[in-house]
């Protein structure tokens, strides 16, 4: 069976997940809202269109939500679609899903997701030969199970794997970087993932043109950014791993700098940089 989790956070409930009950086992919804007003509506919304909604009145992150409902709501047999809280996932997906399920039994499957604005394929990321990841091209025609990497929204895993993989014991993760997480530790336990023949189409967080609202979402990102990079480099010494991780970390700071200047105004690169 397959159940749906979406996480929202201080937004009301995309009543575009409605139609997709006729096809899950479950649709669940976790509000990591902190805003009293967003946590009446989406509490109201889940009762009245029979929901299960959870929340603690806090944000609580994403690795959180994903081990609590898969504790508690799962059984190791049953899959879990990931989706985001402006997701545009259709019963066209959850069909092909189901499909290679039945036929294949693979343990993960990932969609095609495509910036809404830009149309460029953003995940899937498949490893290439210099052992990292490279974006994925239709057009390429390569094996569409193989080593990938992606993002979370969309996403369907088998809820064992979360087990098998120690993701809950070793995640430090709360928002940012949980995807790639994810797939890196697909990676290392050998854990191939299915692409769906299927367009996701996603409003991705860093390509607006807001630039206080860049800031704010790139000063929540420095921790994660942090814990992922020292988990990367965790088999180093303390001082290798040190240097390392924050040489990483400062490359990402640049790339994504430029990334947010772009889309702003390059006068503002330092703002980014020294947020």
């Amino acid at each position: 069976m397959i159940y749906a989790l979406c996480i929202i956070y201080n937004s009301n409930i995309n009543e575009r997940l409605i139609n997709l009950e006729s096809k899950i086992s479950k649709l669940i919804i976790f509000d990591n809202s902190t805003n009293e007003f967003n946590i009446k509506n989406n509490a109201l919304f889940c009762l009245y269109h029979d929901i299960t909604y959870i929340a603690f009145n806090k944000n609580l992150g994403l690795s959180f939500a994903y081990e609590y409902v898969s504790k508690n709501y799962l059984k190791d047999d049953d899959y879990l679609l990931l989706l985001d809280s402006d997701t545009n996932i259709t019963l066209e997906y959850i069909n092909k899903v189901y499909e290679d399920i039945i036929n294949n039994h693979y343990l993960t499957y990932i969609p095609i997701s495509i910036d809404e604005k830009t149309s460029i394929i953003h995940s899937p990321m498949i490893k290439n030969d210099k052992h990292k990841f490279k974006m994925w091209k239709k057009r390429d025609k390569v094996s569409t199970y193989d080593y990938f990497s992606g993002i979370n929204n969309g996403l369907v895993i088998l809820n064992k794997l979360f087990k098998e993989i120690n993701y809950f014991d070793d995640s430090h993760l709360f928002v940012y970087f949980t995807d790639l997480y994810l797939f890196r530790r697909f990676y290392e336990f050998k854990v191939k993932t299915k692409v769906i023949n299927y367009i996701n189409k996603c409003d991705f967080s860093f390509t607006c043109n807001d630039k206080n609202l860049l800031i704010r979402r790139l000063k929540f990102l420095k921790k994660d950014a942090k814990n992922y990079y020292s988990y990367l480099y965790r088999k180093r010494n303390f001082l290798l791993n040190f240097i390392l991780k924050n040489i990483h970390y400062f490359y990402f700071k640049i790339t994504k700098s430029i990334e947010c200047s772009k889309n702003t105004s390059y006068k503002y690169f330092f703002n980014y940089l020294f947020v």
